[in-house]
């Protein structure tokens, strides 16, 4: 028969072994020995009279019972966590820990300025960023908040557009003064052409591959780093394909060119992506706020 007074605490262990895949994390996460996290497994097993997880000395996995248990509890859980940890920060500051995760180029371009006109209005909440060009797991990472771009698969997580990123063609007037200007295509085959590529969720992506193949082009260098791209056209070493915010100053004030300016290597979303919350902390729905408003208005 199962207990009805069941300790709450249990569950919460339960959902953070299997949240972060592991007994070693979840004891690292409660700030408990991993032997009280074993037990307490153990003892709400008992308690509901079956099978919730499989050991092996790799790894953790649910059972049917477990990843059904799971699914119903958790969000309940992190409900109840950010519920009580908004009612704590409502009689006090806006203050804490926000952990964020964004692409290597828009941390090196809008996310500086985004955080710390951020904390001109909020001295007292503090951030910690990863910058990744490949999605990182919101969860087993304790990410706050991502930026994404491009396309994204369906997920429980809440996914908020705030723009919209096109790839376009620029070099700048030394280049082009040395090698000339191309007017098509076609003329792109006699260029250095420096272009972005990467595995996208096991998806190539090659945003020049279609124009390559028309052209019958040959690309001189290719990376999954568009700061790299851009200190490469900087230097005046080739045509590069670029994200048009990241070099929008650059080509206002002239140090770089459009090439080709009715070509686009098509637009990609900008996403804020977060967990879904009944309860999300105040300084959390600040942030959100205040980066939607100010980067909608970039965009």
């Amino acid at each position: 028969m199962v207990n009805n007074q069941l300790d709450l605490n249990l569950l919460k262990t339960f959902t953070k072994v299997l949240e972060l895949g592991s007994f070693t994390q979840a004891a690292r996460a409660l700030k408990q020995p991993k032997s009280r996290i074993s037990k307490a497994i153990s003892r709400l097993e008992k308690e509901l009279n079956v099978q919730l997880l499989r050991r092996t000395t790799r790894s953790v996995t649910a059972t049917t019972a477990g990843h059904s248990l799971y699914l119903k509890t958790y969000p309940l859980i992190k409900d109840m966590e950010a519920e009580l940890s908004q009612l704590s920060e409502q009689s006090q500051k806006l203050q804490g820990i926000l952990r964020l995760s964004a692409p290597e180029d828009f941390g090196h371009t809008l996310l500086g300025d985004l955080i710390t006109d951020f904390n001109d209005l909020y001295p007292e909440i503090n951030f910690d960023v990863i910058l990744a060009n490949d999605f990182v797991d919101l969860t087993k990472q304790n990410i706050d908040l991502a930026f994404r771009i491009g396309k994204l698969d369906d997920s429980n997580l809440i996914q908020k557009k705030i723009g919209d990123v096109e790839l376009i063609l620029v070099a700048t007037p030394n280049y082009l003064k040395k090698y000339g200007s191309p007017l098509t295509k076609k003329d792109l085959s006699t260029h250095k052409m420096l272009t972005f590529i990467k595995l996208d969720q096991n998806i190539e992506f090659d945003p020049l591959g279609e124009i390559i193949k028309q052209a019958d082009l040959k690309t001189r260098f290719a990376c999954n780093s568009f700061p790299v791209l851009y200190s490469l056209v900087m230097k005046h070493k080739g045509i590069a394909l670029i994200p048009d915010f990241y070099c929008r100053d650059q080509l206002l004030s002239g140090e770089l060119v459009r090439i080709l300016p009715t070509f686009s290597a098509g637009r990609r979303g900008i996403h804020l992506i977060y967990p879904p919350s009944k309860s999300m902390p105040l300084r959390l729905r600040t942030f959100i706020d205040f980066a939607s408003n100010k980067l909608q208005s970039h965009f």
